[in-house]
């Protein structure tokens, strides 16, 4: 029969009196103990938190168990061989994410409004938009868009991966009988798509009033048609008087086009010796060594495509046992069950990632403001008891950048802890073979970790804070501009100040609601106006609350994950040539994540308990209690090849 010299599972034929058909009773006959992998504790995942992440961080593409055992169970592990043995695999495979709406969860939690129809939206409306939502909508003025916009924003994201997987498993029995080695190296390429839709529903048509991003009146055709062109194509609003506005650097989004990277993810070492090793059952001990040669996030874009794991270098433990449940040696009909598992550890990498500010989801699309010396134009304020001049500690430097491109650092992450088990049925018929089974994967929270030294220089001196809807240039009397100091620290992604509650126009262009806010006085102490010509005294942040390095949540890029597969496989194996045995098999996969809202009721395993002090070099990094879980439902099939010697 082709096979016979490598199979590990055939019965003895030396007792002629021996029943064809038996049950074979391994854990009494052998005296030997089958570990059952009891998974205790599902972590579960969360739909629509207060939280989000800013790295949507999911499975390699090189961990499978399932993938790993399928089609080669015959051929690894023997006790047969005096000499060394092995395998070389290939298997191909395509794999492709469904049920978008679990990664938007985590992307953008509830930001997004589920209305009757099911489909997640997100809204971007402008300050003067009539009745707009100041708890879930995207404040428009922050894109360049008119203060009257309005659009809906829909997602519809995937991943897809085309894997080529060079797998090599060599038995040492001539050195030392159970020892083995494998390597494992999939190349990759992975593609990802936020299929971005944006209907708009009102274009606008106000102007930006004098003051409010420039010293002049800003025409509705300087400004952008959506919300698109600011974070898919890189447009910002064209403003005069050489006021910049940054593009959007990091965090882009991506409409129909997708992102690619390709290469090879990792390469994994395992080194194992089985101490129990028999024809009917076996059990092994194992060390793995992951070397990353894949991709670093670089923080461009929201929903990045990565090969591998990010770079985290991995050390782990595991196991790996097989028992023969029942045969029928007539008919070289067998049934077995494998398990395989591991433990690994992901080293800390250093990677390229944006944040959001402390308690303010989806603050990286916030726009920020430039603050620096020297201060002009005599801008200051008097204390009305000792009538003392106060100046601002930072003014105006005509420049605007969102959030993202001010806090896009490299960072320290590690990775957590990887627990990756597989449970498969084995069943051979003849020259047939079929595997069914479950693959459990589990990676624990990350740790991220902000070096000072590693920060931005522009981010590390005090002159950035949140723009708000703060005006930013008053006017003395002759109508000659000065800039203020104008700080918002309390506005967020869907709510500024000055505008809201009803607030009156004529009332809010004065800055009531600033940092802070103190009369703008210049030269003379003249009080500057918010209006040319008018007698609307304007409030300046004396002084300003600038964005710190304390002042990101380093936490808001961690999150955990963990998927569920059910797998099949068949495979046929082709007869013996020149020692070596072909086969060639199918399969395919189906993974899920599980969504409930009680995962937050449990602390985090990354959580930070020591707040830091001034003098140390590590920014703050302390943690909430509550670690994002974020995973992807998923289908797959490949085909796989295996050459077997001896």
């Amino acid at each position: 029969m082709p096979g016979e010299v490598l199979t590990k599972t055939d019965v003895s034929k030396d007792n002629p009196d021996e029943k064809n058909e038996r049950v074979i009773p391994v854990l009494l006959k052998k005296r030997f103990i089958v570990a059952l992998f009891v998974i205790t504790n599902i972590f579960q995942l969360h739909a629509r938190s207060n939280l989000t992440t800013s790295y949507y961080s999911v499975r390699s593409q090189a961990s499978s168990g399932a993938r790993d055992l399928v089609g080669v169970v015959d051929y690894i592990h023997l006790c047969d061989c005096d000499s060394f043995y092995g395998c070389f695999s290939t298997t191909a495979e395509y794999t492709r994410s469904f049920n978008s709406d679990i990664v938007s969860d985590c992307l953008f939690g509830r930001d997004l409004l589920i209305p009757c129809d099911g489909d997640r939206r997100i809204v971007v409306s402008g300050s003067r938009v009539p009745d707009r939502n100041e708890r879930f909508d995207w404040l428009a003025d922050y894109f360049g868009l008119p203060t009257d916009f309005k659009s809906v924003l829909t997602y519809d994201t995937r991943i897809e991966n085309f894997i080529i997987d060079f797998n090599f498993f060599l038995g040492l029995n001539n050195i030392l009988n159970g020892l083995y080695v494998r390597v494992d190296v999939p190349f990759v390429q992975t593609r990802r798509s936020l299929n971005l839709k944006e209907c708009v529903v009102n274009s606008g048509s106000n102007n930006y009033l004098p003051g409010y991003f420039t010293p002049d009146e800003v025409e509705r055709c300087r400004l952008l048609q959506s919300f698109t062109q600011f974070a898919q194509c890189g447009m910002v609003p064209n403003l005069p008087n050489n006021v910049f506005f940054e593009p959007l650097r990091f965090a882009k989004m991506t409409g129909k086009e997708t992102i690619t990277k390709t290469g090879f993810a990792e390469i994994e070492t395992v080194i194992g010796y089985d101490f129990l090793l028999d024809p009917e059952y076996h059990f092994g001990l194992n060390i793995h060594l992951g070397i990353p040669v894949g991709t670093r996030p670089t923080g461009e874009f929201l929903f990045e495509p990565v090969v591998g794991n990010g770079r985290h270098m991995f050390v782990g433990v595991g196991a790996d046992l097989h028992a023969l449940i029942w045969a029928n040696e007539c008919c070289n009909r067998r049934l077995s069950v494998h398990v395989d598992g591991s433990v690994c550890d992901l080293l800390v990498a250093e990677q390229t990632r944006f944040f959001d500010l402390r308690e303010k989801r989806t603050s990286r699309y916030m726009l920020a403001q430039r603050l620096a010396l020297p201060i002009e134009n005599d801008l200051h304020t008097k204390d009305d008891d000792t009538d003392q001049i106060i100046f601002p500690e930072a003014q105006f430097k005509s420049c605007y950048a969102p959030v993202a491109n001010i806090t896009a650092s490299k960072v320290k992450v590690h990775g957590g802890f990887e627990t990756d088990v597989a449970i498969m049925g084995h069943y051979v018929h003849d020259c047939f073979s079929f595997d069914f089974g479950y693959n459990f994967w589990f990676r624990s929270c990350e740790r991220t970790h902000a070096d000072l030294d590693c920060l931005p220089p522009r981010f590390m001196s005090k002159q950035w804070v949140l723009k708000g809807d703060a005006h930013n240039f008053g006017f003395d009397p002759d109508e000659s501009t000065v800039a203020l100091s104008a700080s918002q620290s309390d506005a967020d992604l869907h709510r500024a100040l000055n505008f809201g509650r009803n607030l009156q126009e004529s009332e809010g262009i004065t800055n009531p609601r600033i940092n802070n806010p103190s009369d703008a006085l210049t030269t003379g102490d003249v009080e500057l106006v918010a209006t040319p010509g008018d007698d609307n005294t304007i409030k300046t942040s004396i002084q300003p609350r600038f964005i710190v390095p304390t002042s990101l949540d380093f936490c808001i890029s961690s999150s955990e994950s963990s998927t569920h597969t059910f797998f099949v496989h068949a495979s046929y194996e082709g007869p013996e040539w020149q020692c070596m045995i072909p086969s060639i098999g199918i399969g395919g996969k189906v993974s899920g994540a599980f969504a409930d809202d009680d995962l937050f009721k449990r602390a985090s395993i990354g959580k930070c308990t020591d707040p830091c002090s001034s003098n140390q070099s590590v920014a703050c990094t302390k943690c909430s209690d509550q670690c994002l879980g974020c995973g992807i439902f998923e289908w797959g099939f490949w085909i796989k090849g295996c050459l077997a010697f001896d």
